[in-house]
């Protein structure tokens, strides 16, 4: 479980170490293209600082969540402050009918927080977003134009959209993970982590089948520790079990290009 947790926090730091320069570069460009002035300009421009040095972090030895905890939190803050923006001085003080670019942004929170927390704790927190952009809107409602009502219901109708999509593909994403750990473990050597014997028959069909089909040869050494069972009686099992793992590294290290090693039982290998 641990394996698998940790391959899954390295997956994530990838996807980051690439999302985060394309945001930035978006987020930089809508900047360079529209003309902010004022605190707008300077929430922009934390924004795009701030992505920049959690991509810095990312090449750091510090805790992936830490990082994930920041940049949830930036926006978070960059949200809610761009909601109260779009409300009070683009619908009420200018006349706009919509609340701005920014939305497009709303998804990547919401996927943020289901990579961050499990289901039901990343559910709940969708839904704190969801009550806490709400909350600037309800004075100001009534005092809106039909087609920016309009607009802003489309705008909390799209964050509870995007809360249920990311809520059932991580949904998926779980059921397909576990598929997928139950079938390494069903063809991995448990004490060697090689494969083991039903992995094995696999490799000896599909190589029979190719050649028959191409006649392409294939070969196979089978090998065994003679007196391995006085090892045991001797050193006592760990020690014994410590042996067969030790004897497996060394051999993956050694094992060329299409090569295939497996634990056939006992203290068999090929």
């Amino acid at each position: 479980m641990d394996t698998e947790q940790q391959r899954f926090s390295d997956m994530k730091r990838r996807v980051y170490k690439i999302a985060l320069p394309v945001l930035a570069f978006s987020l930089g460009l809508s900047q360079f293209l529209t003309v902010h002035e004022g605190w707008l300009l300077t929430l922009n421009l934390i924004l795009l600082v701030g992505m920049l040095f959690a991509w810095l972090l990312l090449s750091t030895k510090l805790h992936l969540r830490v990082i994930e905890w920041f940049l949830l939190t930036l926006a978070v803050i960059y949200l809610l402050a761009m909601v109260i923006h779009g409300i009070y001085t683009q619908m009420l003080g200018q006349g706009a009918f919509s609340l701005g670019d920014f939305i497009i942004w709303l998804p990547l929170v919401s996927l943020q927080m289901f990579l961050l927390f499990d289901r039901m704790p990343a559910l709940i927190a969708n839904l704190v977003l969801f009550a806490v952009l709400l909350v600037p809107a309800m004075p100001a409602f009534s005092r809106l134009e039909p087609e920016q009502a309009e607009s802003l219901v489309l705008f909390y109708a799209g964050i509870a959209v995007y809360t249920s999509l990311a809520y059932f593909l991580q949904q998926l994403y779980r059921r397909r993970a576990e598929q997928n750990a139950m079938l390494r473990f069903a063809y991995t050597d448990a004490l060697t982590g090689i494969a083991n014997r039903h992995r094995i028959d696999s490799w000896l069909r599909k190589k029979g089948e190719l050649g028959e089909q191409t006649g392409q040869l294939f070969s196979v050494i089978y090998f065994d520790l003679d007196h391995f069972k006085d090892v045991n009686d001797l050193y006592g099992h760990k020690t014994g079990d410590d042996v067969l793992w030790q004897l497996a590294q060394v051999i993956r290290k050694e094992l060329g290009k299409g090569d295939l090693f497996g634990r056939w039982g006992g203290s068999s290998s090929s």
